[in-house]
């Protein structure tokens, strides 16, 4: 009877370990393919205008172009500012290598006739007087331990919710991003400070489906410390960017852009 109950606990420990190991796959795994949904709605081209609220209400406005193609050696997206004529020319360039060393920045601005990349000290700035960092444009590739929290309801949708701590030193204490369960794309997520405080929110507005694939048409940052928000509305998609080869979306081509 003894050997019997013993065999018994060894069976129920070797679940529990088996359960939360599966979790923690899960939240890796949810991630995984939130970050190819969302990737997916990025593909091909797009007119950005961004609407910058300050604390006092008042809103300035400027028009860009983007576009994200897919090549053998990563993901490579381009922004290309167009209005208003002081930021016009200023070109941004992101290549997110298929290996794991992280994405790699690159900004032009007219006025300094110069290319830059940015570097890791830098990424924690204001991109273009924003309430995003360079980081934030593209948060899904940080380093960072992950756990799901809960499926839950979220504004009328069944979400994952799941936590991420960066890596030390990071922008960030935490992250909580809800992605939808069906479509695996991110809905909201909660961004808090060093001292766990809740600093930023992002939500995610809206998807349509175009040309049989969804896209993001409004993205909302709020920065709850200042008041401020950022808001990024996205129109004119196309996914055929067949004509734009790599040499459109090389650091030394920024210029021409």
């Amino acid at each position: 009877m003894i050997r019997f109950v013993s065999a018994f606990c060894l069976i129920l420990l070797t679940l529990g370990v088996s359960s939360a190991s599966a979790e923690e796959m899960d939240a890796q795994s949810i991630l995984e393919k939130s970050k190819v949904a969302l990737d997916s709605t990025l593909e091909g081209s797009r007119k950005i205008v961004v609407e910058i609220k300050n604390k006092n209400g008042s809103t300035t406005e400027w028009v860009a172009r983007q576009a994200q193609k897919t090549f053998p050696d990563g993901k490579r997206s381009l922004m290309v500012l167009m209005k208003p004529d002081s930021i016009k020319g200023t070109a941004y360039l992101i290549w997110k290598p298929n290996d794991t060393r992280g994405m790699v920045q690159w900004v032009y601005v007219p006025a300094m006739r110069r290319i830059r990349e940015i570097k890791y000290q830098d990424i924690y700035g204001s991109f273009l007087n924003t309430d995003y960092t360079f980081a934030d444009l593209d948060i899904n590739y940080i380093q960072a331990t992950h756990k799901l929290l809960e499926k839950s309801l979220f504004k009328e949708k069944m979400v994952f919710k799941i936590e991420s701590i960066p890596d030390p030193n990071y922008y960030y204490s935490k992250i909580i991003s809800y992605i939808d369960c069906e479509s695996y794309l991110p809905l909201h997520r909660e961004f808090y400070d060093m001292v766990g405080r809740l600093w930023k929110k992002k939500l995610f507005e809206a998807f349509v489906v175009v040309d049989n694939a969804p896209v993001a048409i409004g993205v909302m940052m709020k920065d709850l410390n200042s008041g401020t928000s950022t808001r990024f509305v996205y129109s004119e998609i196309c996914h055929d960017v067949k004509a734009l080869t790599l040499k459109d979306f090389e650091p030394m081509s920024l210029s021409h852009a």
